[in-house]
């Protein structure tokens, strides 16, 4: 087990272990603090984290796995970790079982989109069926009695992973679900309420904020529309609308409370459409496999009888909502209402035909016709449809939606023995004339040490006991957090006084009740810094080089003094006073630290200038203050150097015009565009325009890629975090200068454009070695380099280099003799071409005529120069030579079309050749 903690002594009863594979033995041992937080989300994450400082690198994978209350959570991946001061920083996230179903695709039949259509059981057995092997251990289990759970749903799926598909199933349905490690179950969780939570002491709440939800805008007026299709001819409109507010599309509510306020609702689902239509028989063709259309009969409702095939206007469609075809549409080709039987095409996509032998319509299947004329009424049930559907929409966005944020006192918890789970209830009341809000609760987190100090977070769609009130709710409890800063604040507050106290013992000025706080020995500007416990020791401080300036002692360099650096050990656990100590002679001076009092001219030739003091240890640590400058309270005035928080967390340099720490402006706050914070993490939405300047992705908490602004030089990266991409450590890194790297750095390009390929990368079935490319097969080997660096000519590789000097050299060698080198050519051959018909040469250098009739070969037409061609008559049946495009044959003296190869046996070279004007084939008759 390595060396983890700082503070090795907690080790020795640690509350967590972490495993890894089956193995007994622990990898590591935690002892569990504040930072190791349980967070269970309604269908969502299930996670433990916490946060590890140890002073050596920790040896943790992907699938190392801590045990919590009976269920196992492991890592998705080897965490990354941040090194500062000899430590290194962890923040480990082990996620639940059900997060292995976020990894997976869901499949049907190997393909990844499809349209699946079942009831609630039929959707879910499809789902464990495509997880198939990964499913093991897991169970699913629908909770009895589900209204509409046998009702027949129609769901595409995309590239959906299976966790976003149990979702979505869950969501079609009206239903949820919940998994103990691997144990789903799927139904409509309620419960009654688990406790009653108030303001005031032990009522449960140390504090009640009611919060407007900045994001959700109210809406009063809202335009309602539908789908363009089976719109009837003349309908007026390019979508489905229907008669509202003062004869248009929209309806209003609470416009005198909140003014008019438009917005736009499209319901591209709502569609003059036949509903309870089905297949009530069908032709199959004889030969399916080549037929071209198909024919059904329709069982369509008795007020349907009138129905139109639209043609006009698009290509009408008869799309399956049920049965072997389900999703899919077909042009329909014909629709003989008397007999109501309809004609439709097969569709092919890739060679794939539909309907096949094994996919076909069927006896019962329920479809829906598109790009057709429906009657008036179903117009407009439509039109109805869609009004009711922009009121319930409206009466959701018409008023300010509010959120919660509690702060739940654990001992009320542990009193009433209040035990909050995903899922259940809660109820809230502002005040006694209100009445309780119940509202569910979508999260629960909690620290491991201390499972009482619940945070939770209400759903977004709650439980209303008062429609009136209309409550929407992201409630979440920040008691951990809340807590965590309640403790630091008690203990930097006696830290505080006690170094208050201490300062006033050695400082008598700092009891004074003075108008003007501050000596004439400390009245000057120094430009050093200063740390204390540096390497985490206590006795260890240091100070850097700076220049002092003094507003009162001058000595002899007009008050100017330049300090060297130091690094101190203080030697005792006293409080220590921090001088510098300046020459009267000279420009130089140093920093002395003392556990006495000195004053400023106590020592000859020397200034002690009182720089701060240096606390005694509290808790392990040592804090400096300083001391010089003044402070000046005049009226309503206070002029000072810098103003710190007790805490010392927060602190404002008046002096050099910074603030350091964590500052939060508030709602109205002016100037934040002049914060280097704010305008490098600022993000706008325009419309369709996102301005930021750091966009960063991630799954299931794991930071995985993202885009930046031009800070820092990165545009884009992937496979690794920003601060990866930052030191090329990401697999993609692509920067605003031009330059970029992929596969982890093994391929990467600077900003000129200059591409390099590391050791041992592969082009093809070529590979980088020692700078060249090489190929390999066997005994079979191709180099691609400098001639000579890697192979001599004379062995058995082939070699196309160019040497760094001198002329280019090509050198090409075949079972150990060299073919070319320097420009010359050592030995070569020519595939024959053998024919005994008339023939046109295209690619061929060597024909042999084996004829017995007379034939004619013909040379090829637009030849390069240098072109040659050996045509050689082998048997008793004559050759003639001729030339495709008209050009010359060249014998001896004369200049022929064709020329005649006079003996068996001959052969005629011809090569093509320009000359002054003109090109022409030179030819000679080989006669051996």
């Amino acid at each position: 087990m390595p060396d983890l903690p700082l503070n090795s002594s907690k080790l020795m009863n640690p509350d967590i272990q972490i495993f890894r594979g089956n193995a007994s033995e622990a990898v590591v041992a935690l002892p569990v603090d504040d930072s190791f937080v349980c967070t269970l989300k309604q269908m969502g994450e299930q996670s433990v984290r916490l946060n590890l400082s140890a002073a050596t690198p920790v040896d943790l994978r992907a699938g190392d796995w801590l045990e919590w209350r009976g269920v196992r959570y492991a890592l998705a991946e080897e965490p990354d970790y941040k090194r500062g001061d000899g430590v290194y920083s962890y923040t480990l996230t082990f996620y639940a079982p059900v997060h292995r179903l976020s990894y997976l695709l869901h499949k049907d039949e190997g393909s990844l989109s499809f349209p699946y259509a079942g009831n609630l059981a039929q959707q879910l057995d499809a789902l464990y069926t495509s997880l198939g092997r990964e499913a093991s251990g897991f169970t699913i289990e629908i909770e009895e009695g589900i209204e509409g759970a046998d009702e027949l749903h129609h769901l595409d799926f995309d590239r959906t992973y299976c966790l976003d598909a149990l979702t979505r199933i869950c969501e079609e349905f009206g239903t949820e679900w919940r998994i103990d490690d691997r144990r789903i179950r799927i139904g409509r969780f309620r419960s009654p309420a688990a406790g009653v939570f108030r303001y005031g002491r032990d009522r449960g709440l140390y504090s009640l904020e009611k919060i407007g939800v900045s994001n959700t805008a109210v809406v009063t007026r809202l335009y309602g529309y539908g789908s363009t299709e089976n719109l009837p001819e003349g309908y007026g409109r390019e979508k489905l609308a229907f008669t509202g507010v003062g004869g248009e599309s929209y309806l209003e509510k609470n416009v005198a409370r909140y003014g008019v306020r438009e917005e736009v609702a499209e319901f591209d689902d709502i569609y003059p459409r036949l509903e309870g239509a089905t297949i009530g028989a069908v032709k199959t063709p004889s030969d399916v496999a080549s037929a071209n259309g198909w024919t059904v009969t329709l069982q369509l409702p008795p007020d349907c009888n009138d129905i139109e095939i639209a043609r006009d206007r698009t290509d009408p469609q008869i799309k399956f909502t049920s049965g072997a075809l389900m999703g899919e549409g077909f042009t329909i080709t014909a629709y003989r209402p008397e007999s109501r039987e309809l004609d439709f095409n097969v569709s092919e996509d890739n060679g794939y035909r539909l309907p096949s032998e094994t996919r076909q319509p069927s006896v019962g299947d329920s479809f829906v016709l598109l790009g057709i004329v429906m009657p008036q009424s179903y117009v407009s049930r439509a039109e109805t449809e869609l009004k009711t559907r922009t009121q319930e929409e409206l009466d959701r966005r018409c008023e300010k939606r509010y959120a919660y944020r509690l702060e739940i006192d654990p001992r009320y918890v542990r009193r009433e023995g209040i035990r909050i789970g995903v899922g259940d209830t809660v109820l809230v009341q502002e005040d006694e004339a209100s009445a309780p809000v119940e509202i569910r609760v979508s999260e629960v987190s909690y620290p491991l040490q201390d499972p009482d100090r619940l945070s939770v977070v209400l759903s977004d769609t709650p439980v209303y006991t008062s429609y009136a009130e209309k409550l929407e709710n992201d409630i979440q409890d920040v008691t951990h957090e809340v807590n965590t800063v309640y403790r630091e604040a008690r203990t930097f507050s006696r830290r505080a006084w006690r170094d208050a106290e201490e300062l006033a013992r050695m400082i008598d000025a700092l009891r004074a009740e003075l108008l003007l706080v501050g000596g004439l020995s400390g009245q000057f500007a120094l430009s050093s810094a200063f740390a204390v416990n540096r390497n985490n020791t206590r006795n260890s401080f240091s100070a850097t080089e700076g220049k002092l300036q003094h507003a009162v002692y001058k000595g002899s360099t007009d008050g100017v003094w330049f300090l060297g650096g130091a690094d101190i050990t203080l030697e005792s656990d006293a409080p220590y006073y921090l001088y510098a100590r300046c020459s009267k002679t000279s420009d130089r001076g140093f920093f002395y630290a003392t556990t006495e009092k000195v004053e400023v001219e106590s020592v000859e030739g020397w200034y002690y200038f009182p720089i701060g003091v240096i606390s005694s240890p509290f808790e392990g640590a040592r804090v400096f203050n300083t001391t010089y400058g003044f402070t000046q309270i005049s009226g309503g005035s206070v002029t000072t150097g810098r103003l710190r928080d007790k805490t010392g967390r927060l602190e404002i340099d008046l002096d050099n015009g910074t603030i350091t720490g964590p500052v939060q402006f508030n709602e109205g706050s002016a100037g934040l565009n002049e914060v280097k914070e704010w305008k490098e993490n600022f993000t706008a939405v325009d419309g369709g325009l996102l301005l930021t300047s750091l966009i960063k992705i991630s799954t299931d908490g794991v930071e995985t890629g993202g885009l930046s602004t031009d800070r820092d030089n990165v545009l884009l990266w992937g496979g690794g975090t920003y601060d990866q991409a930052k030191r090329n450590a990401a697999n993609i890194v692509l920067r605003h200068d031009g330059s970029g790297q992929l596969a982890g750095g093994k391929i990467w390009w600077n900003d000129k454009g200059s591409l390099a390929l590391d050791e041992g990368a592969n082009i093809g079935n070529f590979t980088i070695k020692n700078g060249v490319l090489v190929w390999e097969d066997g005994d079979r080997k191709m180099y691609l380099g400098l001639a000579g660096v890697t192979e001599s000519a004379n062995d058995s590789v082939a070699h196309f280099s160019v040497p760094k000097t001198g002329n280019p050299t090509l050198a090409i060698t075949v079972d150990g003799s060299i073919l070319m080198t320097h420009g010359g050519i050592f030995g070569f051959g020519l595939g024959p071409y053998v024919t005994s018909r008339d023939r046109i040469i295209t690619t061929e250098s060597y024909v042999i005529c084996n004829n017995t009739d007379a034939i004619t070969v013909t040379l090829p037409s637009d030849p390069s120069v240098g072109r040659t061609v050996f045509i050689r008559r082998n048997m008793v049946g004559e050759v003639t030579v001729a030339t495709a495009d008209g050009s010359v044959l060249r014998y001896e003296d004369s200049q022929k079309n064709n020329l005649a190869i006079g003996k068996r046996g001959y052969t005629l070279m011809c090569t093509y050749v320009i000359y002054n004007t003109g090109g022409y084939w030179l030819t000679n008759v080989l006669t051996f």
